[in-house]
């Protein structure tokens, strides 16, 4: 519904604020944006240049995981949008 269009929103919106840091400081290889709050994980991927990969997990979650996870997903995304 519109929350997830709403969060959807705001994850390419951190997506892209973390593009335009990395470039401010010389580095062109951004490649996630992550948000850690007492409850748990927010990770956001570009998913190519028609989506976005928004994955939650809790606090106790394996973040490397969810990492190496998110990668490989956002790869078939963006594969099967071009």
């Amino acid at each position: 519904g519109s929350e997830a269009d709403r969060v959807a929103a705001m994850a390419a919106t951190a997506l892209g604020l973390g593009t335009l840091i990395w470039q401010r400081i010389g580095v062109v290889d951004f490649e996630e944006a992550v948000v850690r709050g007492d409850s748990g994980y927010l990770v956001a991927y570009s998913a190519g240049r028609q989506a976005v990969l928004v994955m939650c997990g809790p606090s106790d979650a394996n973040l490397a995981l969810m990492r190496i996870e998110a990668r490989a997903v956002s790869v078939k995304i963006n594969q099967l949008l071009t």
